[in-house]
């Protein structure tokens, strides 16, 4: 009897068993491009092994402080197993992708602050940096174009003009002798931006 009894039980659990699908071997993670402007859109793909149409969980952890990443989303990849989603970072955030309990590699994007300069009346010029933090008290550097490269004309320290929605915006309006015809940029250096930013840089004018 208690054989007979062991027997029914294992053929109960065979199908539920069965049922069961494995997690997948492995999991893969891509960004194009990997390194973007704030406010730009980065592609996210990678494919599950083996290739099967299966649930993947995108998440990200961002480096500025008090950023908090969103939710992670979820995608459905194909029958060949490949998958993307398209994500927005804020800052420097490192990405992953998982299916089931396989999880792929850690995949960082670097993100640049939003740099621009314009020349709003004669000798007088506006500059603004925009990320999710402020850059107030910090450094950006005015430059003129010369045939042995990019030279600094003047140092900027920026001030803090505001936020909304988790968006700093630092800037500075002021006047520069620089003549005319010449071609002029703002550079916000590396040591400037921190640890979660690139060097950021705007376009460069003619004036």
């Amino acid at each position: 009897m208690g054989r007979k009894t062991f027997i029914v039980a294992a053929l109960t659990l065979t199908p539920a068993a069965a049922l069961a699908a494995p997690s997948p071997t492995s999991v893969t993670i891509g960004a194009d491009p990997t390194v973007v402007t704030y406010g730009s859109n980065v592609k996210l793909s990678g494919a599950v092994s083996p290739a099967k149409s299966m649930k993947v969980q995108v998440s990200g952890q961002a480096c500025v402080t008090g950023q908090t990443q969103q939710s992670p989303s979820t995608v459905t990849s194909t029958a060949q197993g490949t998958w993307s989603a398209t994500v927005t970072p804020a800052s420097k955030t490192v990405y992953q992708a998982k299916a089931k309990s396989t999880d792929s590699p850690a995949l960082t994007v670097q993100v640049r602050p939003a740099v621009t300069l314009a020349k709003v009346a004669s000798h007088r010029f506006r500059t603004r940096i925009t990320a999710a933090q402020s850059f107030g008290g910090k450094i950006a550097l005015f430059q003129r174009h010369t045939p042995t490269g990019w030279k600094t004309v003047k140092n900027l320290v920026l001030v803090g003009l505001g936020s909304g929605n988790g968006t700093f915006v630092s800037g500075k309006t002021f006047r520069s002798g620089i003549r005319t015809h010449r071609t002029v940029r703002v550079l916000f250096t590396q040591r400037q931006a921190g640890e979660c930013y690139m060097a950021g840089i705007s376009s460069s004018i003619a004036i």
